[in-house]
């Protein structure tokens, strides 16, 4: 149990600094994000083993052990969580379930090893521990299948048929993204985006797959103005090499849209917008992010998104 005890401590040293370091994935690769977050549950499962193997610990009752867990998990994942918002990374109440979870995970373990629990108790601890297991990896098994369901789609991009779509966007001076079923250009639902007042309000999509766009001839969207006066928004459209070249204006595809109250249906040459950075082609394989931004609102905006696709047919 020494052993053991040496390998959890060096273990738990290595999640520590992991907790407090930044994860090395961009924002259009939330799935490797979400396995990475996995760590806050070994992280606290390894910590409350440690804790529970102390002598005065040992002979309390399964129900103390278990709400001693939870206290510990909670408070301590509470304060990790305060630590990173001052060091400048973001608070997240699912890093505080996950680390609840990893209590509840590190008490059974210790359970089952120390407890003489009868057949059926067993059992249940270990049904116990898959239960725990499988809720702490719900929101990384939801991307993969939202993952599956963009490749599947491909060439549509979105059409917000889907629950998780919503999840893939992204929103900077946005007040809410909703999925609405009141205005919708086809099918049941569209993306509703309320925009804020702010330099550049923008709605930003970075869940693109490895297909290759230069097999399509146009990029077709449609948006809903809910004002009587026309709007002004703005596209952009860049590839993974655009991050490399320091975002410059002239390395991404970049169109001003007229919007006219209701409905409005548009139409892109795909080559415009691979051949748009100066002196290069964008890697069609490679595309990174599509957004839609306003400059310098003088007022809300509600903008709705709808049937966003690449098609060989304008």
């Amino acid at each position: 149990m020494r052993v053991s005890r040496n390998i959890g401590y060096l273990v738990l040293f290595v999640l520590s600094v992991l907790l407090f370091t930044e994860h090395p994935f961009n924002e259009s690769e939330r799935t490797y994000k979400a396995f990475w977050n996995t760590g806050h549950l070994y992280f606290f499962a390894i910590l409350i083993w440690l804790v529970l193997q102390h002598p005065a610990l040992q002979h309390k009752s399964v129900f103390r052990l278990l709400a001693m867990s939870v206290l510990i998990s909670l408070i301590s994942g509470g304060m990790i969580e305060v630590i990173q918002l001052a060091v400048g990374r973001d608070m997240d109440i699912g890093d505080v379930l996950l680390d609840v979870l990893g209590g509840l995970l590190g008490c059974l373990i210790i359970l089952l090893q120390t407890v003489a629990f009868k057949v059926w108790q067993k059992r249940l601890a270990l049904l116990a521990v898959m239960l725990v297991l499988l809720l702490a990896y719900i929101p990384f098994l939801i991307l993969v299948y939202d993952d599956y369901l963009i490749k599947n789609n491909f060439p549509v991009i979105a059409d917000f048929e889907s629950t998780f779509e919503k999840s893939r966007w992204y929103g900077v001076n946005v007040q809410s993204l909703s999925i609405d079923d009141t205005t919708v250009r086809s099918g049941e639902h569209s993306l509703k985006s309320e925009f804020a007042l702010g330099e550049f309000p923008a709605l930003e999509l970075e869940g693109f797959t490895d297909d290759d766009w230069s097999e399509y001839q146009w990029f077709k969207l449609s948006l809903f103005n809910d004002q009587p006066e026309p709007v002004e928004v703005e596209i952009k459209v860049y590839d993974r090499q655009h991050q490399a070249n320091n975002y410059r204006y002239s390395d991404r595809f970049n169109r001003v849209l007229r919007l006219q109250q209701g409905w409005n249906d548009f139409a892109v040459p795909v080559n415009e917008i691979l051949n748009a950075p100066e002196g290069r082609r964008m890697d069609p394989t490679e595309i990174y992010e599509f957004s839609i931004f306003l400059y310098k609102p003088i007022k809300p905006l509600v903008l709705y998104v709808d049937d966003i696709y690449l098609s060989h047919e304008k």
